[in-house]
């Protein structure tokens, strides 16, 4: 199976809302484990981007934990919804048990209602 949207790859890494470069613009391969093949090469981020990263990881669940448990649970169903509309995509990426798995444990979040 191949990727047929190449818009929806990306190489580089996710850092408090942006797509970036490692620091020092190394990339690293991303290789298909059933036979080898490069699929792609990632931005190589170090121990600068992960403290970013954390840090942004931690101002980003203060902000979740403000919301009302109605609105993540619409959030996280429009999760789901993307997700399901992009199954062929994931089963790509993935396989199709881990997709099955993961499109239950996202409906369950979706409809739970605590805090």
């Amino acid at each position: 199976m191949q990727l047929t949207d190449m818009d929806l790859l990306r190489t580089q890494a996710y850092i408090n809302g942006e797509w970036i470069d490692g620091d020092g613009g190394e990339t690293t391969p991303v290789l298909n484990p059933a036979n080898g093949n490069s699929i792609a090469e990632v931005a190589r981020c170090g121990t600068a981007e992960t403290h970013r990263a954390i840090a942004a990881a931690a101002r980003a669940l203060e902000e979740w934990r403000a919301r009302t448990a109605k609105d993540r649970a619409q959030f996280l169903r429009r999760w789901f919804d993307l997700i399901m509309l992009r199954n062929s995509v994931l089963l790509f990426c993935t396989g199709p048990d881990e997709l099955v798995r993961a499109s239950r444990a996202f409906k369950g979040l979706a409809r739970t209602k605590r805090g």
